[in-house]
């Protein structure tokens, strides 16, 4: 949200000093505070990453605990 208002001031600029016939170096200077964002904007950008907790594995309803010492474990 913040890139794209900073785009759109960078855009208006230009247009809003062209519209009130400004010297050649208003557009110059506004083509390098324009240049300096977008490289600001590429650098200091941030992805968004979602990480999601995996959901919890039910053993099931004939699950049946084993437990130490009880020689009723499959397997030993």
């Amino acid at each position: 949200m913040i890139v794209g208002a900073l785009a759109a001031a960078v855009l208006l600029a230009p247009a809003l000093a062209a519209a009130r016939r400004a010297r050649w170096q208003v557009h110059v200077w506004h083509g390098a505070v324009g240049a300096a964002a977008l490289a600001t904007a590429m650098v200091f950008a941030v992805p968004r990453a979602e990480v999601r907790q995996p959901e919890p594995v039910s053993p099931g309803p004939s699950y049946v605990p084993c437990y130490s010492g009880s020689n009723d474990c499959p397997g030993g």
